[in-house]
């Protein structure tokens, strides 16, 4: 799978707060972030809303099993009433409910499970350069640690500094 349609999604989910980080997750961000993915997310205000459905994502994308993840995901499609449709452009889901949340969990709910079928959950990884916990996607193929190459010198410095400490 290719992986534009579910990185803005980990994008979301690198905003839940974990251990000592604070919460990031501000209303222009959530709504930028998802512009392409779910154009509707500009219509959910709330932002108690907008967490729990970042921390959801977060916990299908991130936390437990595979099928603890489908397991989640049935449940939100369930509770959310989102259904496929056909129409010209392909298969797209909509919900039979008519709140904000719902409908971008229908949005959501295409690229994520074609996600979860692909096997995206094994190449999103947590940071290891510590204190960064930040997911990204491995799409190198080659087992990358770090999120971004500031993580990755940060760390090189450390074991450096490590090897060339008095013992």
């Amino acid at each position: 799978m290719h992986d534009d349609p579910i990185r803005p999604l980990v994008d979301l989910a690198a905003t839940r707060p974990e251990g000592e980080w604070p919460e990031q997750l501000d209303m222009a961000r959530f709504h930028r972030v998802l512009a392409d993915v779910a154009p509707v997310s500009r219509d959910l205000q709330d932002l108690e809303a907008a967490r729990s459905v970042r921390d959801r994502l977060a916990s299908i994308l991130l936390d437990g099993s595979d099928a603890e993840a489908y397991r989640t995901l049935n449940g939100v499609v369930t509770e959310h009433a989102v259904m496929p449709f056909v129409d010209a452009s392909g298969v797209q889901y909509r919900s039979g409910r008519s709140d904000a949340v719902s409908s971008l969990w229908a949005q959501v709910a295409g690229p994520l499970l074609l996600a979860l079928a692909s096997g995206v959950r094994g190449r999103t990884k947590r940071c290891a350069s510590a204190p960064c916990v930040t997911p990204f996607i491995d799409s190198s193929g080659g087992g990358r640690e770090y999120c971004c190459a500031r993580c990755a010198t940060r760390a090189r410095v450390r074991r450096h500094r490590a090897e060339r400490a008095p013992q």
